[in-house]
């Protein structure tokens, strides 16, 4: 008895981890422009091996189970099925009786092909082995063909022959009230010599959101952002003849994220790792898991993210083989901002990891403060290399942020998160502050006209540089989007309004209260219907 349970464990272990190992690698090369079959072997390898590690925990549930061997199989089968979606692909409670209902179905289901079919050799060890060896002979010759790249290169119909080259460099986490306090040498003297917006707002304090926004100027509404009628800014400027190219190091924004399609050359530099993984295969959450876990128990920051200086080494050597001929847009994007925070003793070795969520709000300040010294003087190395090549006078330059990163306990994704600092650096415009309030969604329209090509109809942004005078009256809309913590946010001058997805709605003077520390929403009853209004003729748009 005790051995007929053991290989019922055995089986039910590796067909349940191979089954949704499969499923995952499918959610995400289905879902994706970019391929590389090589996650479903991965996929099939990780989560058997995961469910094997339960074996012991599920073979003493079984001991305690009074079950026929196929009730006794289904049922671990479907319970390790259940937690293993459950904790990949979190459900709402509808979504969970939903999925419970479901299973209660394939139990029944599953008892009578069981009982009646050929498929009753699972049960069994021989069986058991031949089918899982045939699924990785199945997903191995898969994983053996070639990444796929579905959309198509972007087209160069004209010549920009003449005009000047475009950077976008995004510090994610970069937040504005830490710069000029001597922090930060680099970015204070490009500021200096630059354009500062001082009422600058990200679409949404989610990066991957965010950074959609910006580069389809306005229209992105899902992870397929370009869709027929929304054009990005590297596809229009690829269009007019320039280069485009993009180097990031945050996962969430690599091929699979969709943000490539428009780009000659968009690539994710991944972390240091000592396991040989493809992009595909860390988009699995147990890959994900075992590459957090490392960073964190080997204190090595390497291990979560790509140092920007590798970046800007990257961009540096992509800049090399172009002439003055040839005009480039280039996105450069870095995460070391953003948390986990590593700490750092004086002699620079790293000791230790924080998270807002758990840490000291002194405590995750030191830690930031380092982080953005380092990251500051790697942006030094950058605009030296600029200067060298005699780039930075042909080159429009510009720094900012997808969100801003919040320090203190149970802040992720909170609306003061779109705050970001914003400057543009341009050989033909002088150094100024402009206090209107502009987006990043802004950018697409604004570096378009600047370098005289007309900005694409689709786009929703406008020319920050041609805005009235001392206009603060111009709606500013973000939006979060979350099962449970989502919200949508219309700031108009110095009032925000906050509609939540479950908690109702709020409204703060921020000319009072900045930090959104004291909701006024029963106190001007008049001024939130104003807001809900100016947010639901926004929707409509």
């Amino acid at each position: 008895m005790i051995w007929t349970k053991l290989k019922t464990v055995i089986s039910a272990s590796l067909m349940a981890g191979s089954l949704i190992g499969l499923v995952e690698a499918l959610s995400i090369l289905v879902g994706a422009s970019a391929g590389e079959y090589d996650a479903l072997l991965w996929g099939v390898i990780g989560y058997s091996v995961v469910c094997l590690c339960m074996a012991p925990l599920s073979f003493s549930i079984a001991l305690l189970l009074p079950l026929e061997e196929i009730s006794l199989w289904l049922s671990l089968f479907f319970g390790l099925c259940l937690l293993l979606i459950v904790w990949i692909f979190p459900p709402s409670i509808f979504q969970l009786s939903l999925l419970l209902i479901g299973e209660i179905f394939l139990f029944w289901l599953g008892g009578i092909l069981l009982r009646r079919t050929p498929l009753k050799i699972l049960l069994t060890l021989k069986g058991m082995f031949a089918g899982f060896i045939l699924e990785l002979l199945i997903v191995g010759i898969f994983s053996l063909t070639p990444g796929r790249n579905i959309y198509a290169p972007p087209t160069h119909a004209l010549s920009a022959e003449g005009k000047p080259n475009v950077l976008i460099i995004l510090m994610d986490g970069l937040r504005k009230d830490y710069l000029r306090l001597g922090l930060s040498p680099a970015i204070d003297s490009f500021a200096q010599s630059s354009v500062q917006f001082e009422r600058t707002f990200a679409n949404s304090p989610d990066s991957f959101s965010s950074v959609a926004q910006l580069l389809s100027g306005g229209k992105a509404t899902s992870s397929q952002i370009l869709s027929e009628e929304a054009v990005s800014i590297a596809e229009h400027f690829s269009y007019h003849g320039y280069h485009t190219f993009a180097l990031v190091n945050q996962p969430e924004l690599g091929r699979f994220s969709n943000l490539h399609q428009g780009f000659d050359r968009y690539r994710y530099l991944p972390p240091r790792s000592t396991l040989a993984l493809n992009e595909g295969t860390r988009q699995l959450k147990i890959f994900k898991t075992i590459l957090e876990l490392q960073a964190e128990v080997l204190v090595e920051p390497d291990r979560l993210f790509r140092p920007a200086r590798d970046v800007f080494f990257q961009f540096q050597q992509e800049t090399r083989h172009l002439t003055q001929n040839d005009p480039w847009f280039a996105i450069l994007q870095c995460s070391e901002l953003t948390p986990p925070y590593f700490v750092q003793r004086s002699d620079g070795e790293y000791v230790g990891v924080l998270y807002p969520q758990s840490s000291t709000e002194q405590d995750l300040h030191r830690a930031y403060t380092d982080a953005l010294r380092k990251l500051d003087q790697d942006l030094s190395r950058l605009l030296v290399y600029l200067e060298q090549a005699r780039l930075r006078e042909n080159t429009i330059v510009v720094l900012t942020a997808s969100s801003s990163a919040l320090l203190t306990e149970n802040a992720q994704n909170h609306p003061v998160g779109i705050e970001v600092p914003l400057l543009i650096f341009s050989p033909k415009i002088p150094a100024k502050r402009i206090r209107q309030d502009v987006q990043l969604s802004d950018l697409p329209v604004t570096l378009s006209t600047l370098v005289s090509i007309p900005p694409d109809p689709s786009w929703e942004g406008e020319m920050i540089f041609r805005l009235p005078p001392h206009e603060h009256v111009r709606p500013i809309r973000a939006s979060f989007q979350d099962r449970d913590q989502g919200w949508d946010l219309l700031q108009q001058g110095d009032w925000r309004y906050i509609q939540h997805e479950h908690k109702g709605e709020e409204l703060y003077d921020l000319s009072n209260d900045p930090f959104q520390e004291s909701n006024v929403i029963d106190s001007y009853p008049q001024q939130k219907e104003t807001m809900r209004g100016l947010l639901k003729k926004e929707r409509e748009k």
